[in-house]
Parts: structure tokens; C-alpha cells; sequence
């Protein structure tokens, strides 16, 4: 069992439907995967707040629409993974990657992200099926 604090991932919707991502090297697989935007919740912040910060650190997007979907325990350690939706995102903040993150946003349509996630070839599957099921997009 590890300890570790509590992590927050956004599932990011634009007004178009289409969700932000992010690509990222991971060093589990040792390769660039697709992710959702997400990390840790910091001291002190609720996760809405650590969604919306997180969203924008990683793809400059900000969003005021933001759900918290559900919260899920962890297998391997005593921290809580937040799942929320962020609604209307649209570019407007400014990036701020941590010294050691690598974060391309990219912009996909729902079919491509279901297609990414049945190939087994992206992380945080258990988020986007849990916000693309929320949101009626499954």
C-alpha cells in the first residue's frame, strides 16, 4: 500500500463537443501517451479547484462550467482520484508545466478518444469512461 494525496483528472469539454487533451511522456510505459489533464489536489484546495488549475497548467484552457463526477478510492494506495467534467472550455490561460512535465494539448473528437481508449494505448482509461459515460457520450 502507498500513501500519496488525493489526484484530481478532467474530463474537458469544448463547446464543439470535442474533448481537450493532453500527450505526456510516462515513464511507466516509457513512451508519450494520451492522458486527461489532471494531478494532485494541493493542501488546502477543493478538487473543483485543483480541476480548473490543473486544466489550465497543463493545456492553457480554462473552464467556469466544472462537475465533480465522482470519487474514487485507489487500489494501491490511501489517496482519492476525483473525477469532474469541465464544460465550455476554451483556450484563455496560460500554461504552467512543473519542471519535469512534458504536456502537448491536443483537441479530439469523442469517436477518437473511444477509439484511443479501446486500442489499451492510453492512461487514466477509468476517468474518461467515467466522465464520457456522465456526460452521455459513451
Amino acid at each position: 500500500m502507498f500513501g500519496g494525496g488525493h489526484t484530481v483528472g478532467v474530463l474537458a469539454l469544448t463547446p464543439e463537443g470535442e474533448l481537450v487533451m493532453v500527450r505526456q511522456f510516462r515513464p511507466g510505459p516509457d513512451r508519450v501517451v494520451l492522458n486527461v489533464p489532471g494531478g494532485f489536489v494541493d493542501p488546502g484546495e477543493t478538487p473543483l479547484e485543483a480541476a480548473a488549475r490543473e486544466l489550465t497548467e497543463e493545456t492553457g484552457y480554462v473552464s467556469t462550467d466544472l462537475e465533480l463526477v465522482v470519487t474514487a478510492m485507489s487500489a494501491s494506495s490511501t489517496g482519492q482520484r476525483h473525477v469532474v467534467i469541465a464544460r465550455d472550455c476554451r483556450p484563455g490561460g496560460q500554461m504552467k508545466l512543473d519542471e519535469f512535465e512534458d504536456c502537448e494539448p491536443v483537441v479530439l473528437d469523442v469517436a477518437t478518444v473511444r477509439d484511443e481508449l479501446r486500442s489499451g494505448q492510453m492512461t487514466g482509461n477509468e476517468i474518461v469512461y467515467l466522465g464520457l459515460d456522465h456526460a452521455g457520450l459513451l
